[in-house]
């Protein structure tokens, strides 16, 4: 399981000790509730982490990270309307949390409110330029490739590929960025740009440590794919046809026996 470079991760990492301890003793305090969470994150048992978050907030209502952790796993578990609930009570705690406007955004857009996102987004942004450092930097990326992501989904691709290059720009070894990117060039027939993203975007794969890497590399080798078979390239294509469909795009198996046969 991948893990973010996220206030996420650093806690995990620094309190990992404590709360394997915590897991196995009484608790008592918010803060053995989060921890006892935290063990079940581990665990990918992501239902019983959300009720220990429950029970930390019960004794402490303005634990900021269990909101943070609560919305996140309601997040992983398509909870979308769970979790901008727990990320705008974030905001009403800390009115400039950047992760709170990313995580509200994203959940909006799976809900297919993108002009919503899209706000949210903005507001991340507009944030960063407030506090600038690699931290808020790599957060930034994130907010740009999903403003992006929204912008593509109501054909705003031009504004797109300007969202996904300042991603880019931020944070060179973001995957979703390149990913995004190369789909959006293949949409515009730009086939040898999309190539030279997906390049990146499996060159970076094992680098990135963010939020939003994906879980693997199947969309990449098949719309790479794709922008080899417009460019005449069939036996190349072949082979990631091949690849995407090893990691999970059914898709290409398709493709495989129409044109590799």
């Amino acid at each position: 399981m991948k893990k973010g470079f996220t206030l996420l991760t650093m806690i995990l990492s620094s309190f990992m000790m404590y709360s394997q301890t915590a897991t196995d003793t009484l608790v008592t305090t918010a803060s053995d509730y989060l921890f006892k969470g935290m063990g079940m994150y581990r665990k990918e048992n992501y239902r019983d982490a959300i009720l220990y978050y429950s029970k930390a907030i019960e004794l402490d209502p303005k634990f900021l990270i269990a909101y943070e952790l609560r919305g996140r796993h309601k997040f992983k578990m398509k909870d979308y309307k769970g979790a901008i609930l727990d990320f705008s009570k974030m905001l009403e705690i800390d009115p400039k949390s950047l992760t709170a406007y990313v995580f509200k955004g994203r959940s909006k857009d799976r809900l297919k409110d993108y002009r919503g996102a899209i706000l949210d987004f903005n507001k991340a942004i507009d944030l960063n330029r407030e506090h600038i450092d690699d931290l808020t930097d790599l957060k930034c990326a994130d907010a740009y490739v999903c403003r992006g992501s929204s912008k593509a989904k109501l054909d705003d691709q031009r504004g797109a590929i300007m969202d996904y290059n300042k991603a880019i720009e931020l944070n060179q070894v973001n995957t979703a960025a390149y990913e995004n990117r190369g789909i959006t060039k293949f949409k515009y027939k730009d086939y040898r740009g999309a190539i030279l993203d997906f390049d990146k975007a499996i060159e970076t794969f094992q680098q990135d440590d963010g939020d939003l890497i994906p879980e693997n590399l199947a969309q990449v080798y098949y719309y790479r794919g794709l922008s080899k078979i417009k460019l005449n390239q069939k036996e190349s294509a072949c082979l990631d046809f091949s690849k995407a469909g090893e990691l999970g795009e059914g898709k290409a198996y398709d493709l495989i026996q129409k044109l590799c046969n």
